[in-house]
């Protein structure tokens, strides 16, 4: 199969957009400003409300207006703060939610005709597909997340570029934890997740993480920090509610339950393979990023120069301050990208889609994506 270059897809993919895309999003134009209007509207009728809700809290005080009854200055008391706070609350809430679904109109009447550009590419959306194509399994085998317990994704992208096998998910990870009625919600990663077949034999796992960025190494530390945090929590929050109780009981039995999860992450940890730092002769890449594997020489084979340089420009092109890679699973490496923008979208409610940004950002995602396949030649069996 005659391999796509990534420099032909620009002309073509402006050929789809002048034919093809731009009358679909002009189309969508009418729509979009009457939705930008209506917005516009409910936003300035929610500034007033919460200006009026804050003058009928704090002006009867400030001027010693006189009050017409007690129980009228009661109810207004009482009804001015939930006004103020929850009428914002929900005019951002309608309008994030009107935004979601008018993007997702665009996106099923365009994408598909977007995708052609690129070769044998598709795009799935959880809103009508809720399986994932990357599998909780998947993300963890690669070692390169702490522990999670809750993921929500929302764009996904699978197929085939230049005779590479290729998803690329854009996924949110939590570790929700519970103690009594309160619950900590720990954040491990948002962003986008790119998983290739990788054509070079590998036999052990290595990883290389900007310096700073938490694997599965670091898992042990971090989750005793918060599992302490949180029972130093529970300790002073007991004191305040009951200062005159004997509380010293309550403090040996959590530290009996932390010895005990210490034992328990210390056991789960050592029963994983053990990987190393490489060290580097590249100085420069050295001082930006860690190298851990269970295989020094492999490791080397693997994180070349040439290596090191795209993975340099990787991280540039995607203005991310932290990116991680993992080799693992004989033939796989995946790459997350942290980052806190919602990618993958055709234009808003607020931006008008004749204008081509609309469109730009999500070509610069997506070519951004395929070029890790030309950065790390993928489809080439020899060579980085």
């Amino acid at each position: 199969m005659e391999e796509i270059k990534i420099n032909n897809i620009a002309e073509e993919f402006y050929k789809k957009y002048t034919k093809e895309i731009y009358p679909i999003l002009e189309s969508f134009e009418p729509e979009r400003k009457q939705l930008f209007k209506k917005n516009l509207f409910l936003g300035i009728l929610t500034l007033i409300v919460s200006i009026v809700g804050v003058a009928a809290f704090f002006l009867p005080i400030t001027t010693n207006m006189p009050i017409v009854s007690s129980q009228l200055y009661f109810v207004i008391v009482i009804l001015s703060p939930v006004v103020t706070v929850f009428v914002p609350i929900k005019y951002f809430t309608t309008m994030s939610k009107s935004d979601s679904e008018f993007r997702y109109k665009i996106k099923k009447k365009c994408l598909k005709k977007i995708l052609e550009v690129f070769g044998n590419i598709e795009w799935k959306n959880t809103k009508s597909d809720k399986s994932l194509l990357l599998s909780d399994e998947e993300l963890n085998a690669s070692g390169l997340f702490m522990d999670f317990n809750t993921r929500r994704t929302d764009d996904e992208f699978f197929g085939t570029f230049n005779n590479v096998n290729f998803t690329v998910c854009e996924t949110e990870m939590e570790d929700v934890r519970r103690s009594g009625n309160k619950k900590y919600v720990v954040p491990v990663f948002k962003g986008v997740i790119a998983m290739f077949d990788f054509n070079k034999p590998i036999k052990n796992r290595t990883v290389v993480a900007t310096k700073g960025s938490y694997t599965r190494k670091s898992n042990l530390g971090f989750n005793m920090l918060i599992t302490i945090s949180t029972s130093i929590y529970i300790l002073i929050e007991h004191w305040f509610k009951n200062p005159n109780d004997s509380w010293w009981m309550l403090v040996i039995i959590i530290i009996v339950i932390n010895i005990i999860i210490y034992m328990i992450l210390k056991s789960r940890q050592d029963s994983q393979e053990v990987l190393e730092e490489v060290k580097l002769e590249d100085p420069v890449f050295s001082k930006k990023f860690n190298v851990y594997s269970s295989d020094q020489v492999e490791a080397r084979y693997l994180v070349t120069t040439a290596f090191m340089e795209r993975f340099l420009n990787i991280k540039t092109a995607f203005d991310t301050k932290h990116i991680k890679c993992a080799f693992f699973d004989e033939n796989r490496l995946m790459i997350s990208l942290p980052t806190n923008k919602n990618v993958f979208e055709i234009g808003s409610i607020n931006t008008s889609l004749k204008n081509p940004k609309s469109i730009n950002y999500l070509y610069n995602e997506l070519v951004s994506i395929l070029k890790l396949i030309e950065y790390f030649k993928l489809n080439e069996k020899t060579g980085l």
